[in-house]
């Protein structure tokens, strides 16, 4: 099954539950195109509305434990690198490293594990819904640690527990109709990468991430706009949203540099780096042509950086066309472009950039 719990649009928050595919796409694509289906057991229960509120309970019991999916994380055909060759493996903030010093790839998930949730939704009227939550989770992104005795990079899963609930409300002011979404997630112990490797002198080991307790929060209007320049004809559905996460310990350590070594002794100083708190704003469109068979969609992101570091910035837009009412084509471009020392996530993503074309069936 697939399930989807929020109601964010450009970072993961609540929707943790299926872990993402990303071995054939780059980051922030269509959720539903990436999630790997998860044997679960569910048991969902609506009450009888009372007093114009309705209550509706979802449990989950999920037993299938599987991590993001990169590429294959180990060895192939006697090639212990063979992993790191994968397109959006090999562009990643550290893996450069790791391909160039020829380290062996393993990955431990504890598939002995559970995760199980709640969800509880109140329906208030005709126009709120707000939902909380509830999530024991395996953490789908890994935490890494380096054996420099075995030149092998060990990529670790841990537990942690997922508290958080969404909003979203019709709004209806005037002659001014749009939809108000919101969500906040808190995550109690979260992988975040350390600017340098902790190393363990005794074990030989390098540990290059902190657990970590991480809060974000969303707020978001979405509007349906008659805009005659982009679509006669149709609406033109307009998105903006906020995002604002912040590491709530914060160790000093997971905002300096990273510097390491290449094979041949040379210092090299890698920019990504961490802030306490990352801002991030979004803008959507999407509209209609030629009765609904095309449907181009435009997506933006920025983030204006923190202690002194520049803006960075995402783009992405792709246009969809229907051949048939069930086989669709997609295209689509995605570029990221600004400071590569800012502290947002994407930053190590700067100068990359992708076209992608797909074709899929919808029974």
């Amino acid at each position: 099954q697939i399930v989807s719990w929020g109601e964010g649009m450009l970072e993961t928050m609540n929707d943790i539950i299926n872990p993402p595919d990303q071995s054939f796409n780059l980051f922030f694509q269509a959720p539903d195109d990436v999630k790997i289906p998860l044997w679960m057991g569910r048991l969902n229960y609506s009450l009888p509305r009372f007093s114009n509120i309705g209550l509706n309970f979802d449990l989950l019991w999920v037993p299938d434990i599987r991590p993001s999916q990169l590429g294959p994380r180990d060895t192939i055909a006697g090639n212990h690198t063979a992993g790191l060759q994968a397109p959006y493996v090999r562009i990643l903030p550290g893996f450069t490293q790791l391909r160039d010093f020829g380290m062996q790839i393993r990955e431990k998930v504890p598939t002995n594990e559970n995760e199980y949730g709640g969800k509880i939704t109140a329906e208030i009227g005709d126009r709120l819904s707000v939902s909380a939550l509830y999530f024991r989770d395996v953490v789908n992104d890994p935490g890494m640690i380096i054996d420099l005795a075995r030149n092998t990079a060990m990529f670790t899963h841990n537990k942690q527990h997922v508290y958080g609930g969404y909003f979203s409300y019709q709004l209806l002011l005037g002659g001014f109709e749009a939809i108000v979404r919101g969500e906040v997630s808190h995550y109690t112990q979260h992988p975040v990468i350390l600017a340098n490797p902790i190393v363990n002198f005794s074990t030989l080991t390098a540990q290059t991430f902190l657990y970590k307790p991480v809060t974000k929060t969303m707020l978001a209007i979405d509007k349906d706009m008659r805009i005659r320049w982009i679509s006669p004809h149709d609406v033109t559905k307009v998105s903006v949203e906020w995002l604002h996460k912040t590491v709530n310990e914060w160790d000093h350590r997971l905002g300096e540099p990273w510097t390491y070594n290449d094979p041949n002794g040379v210092s090299k100083t890698q920019s990504r780096r961490n802030a306490r708190e990352q801002d991030v704003i979004s803008l959507q469109v999407m509209t209609f042509w030629w009765a609904s068979k095309l449907s181009p969609m435009f997506f933006a992101a920025y983030s204006p950086g923190k202690h002194g570091d520049g803006g960075l910035g995402m783009l992405h837009p792709t246009i969809k066309w229907y051949i048939t009412p069930q086989l669709y084509t997609n295209l689509g471009l995605q570029a990221f472009l600004g400071d590569t020392t800012s502290s947002y996530d994407f930053a190590g993503l700067i100068p990359t950039s992708e076209v992608t074309i797909s074709m899929g069936y919808e029974w």
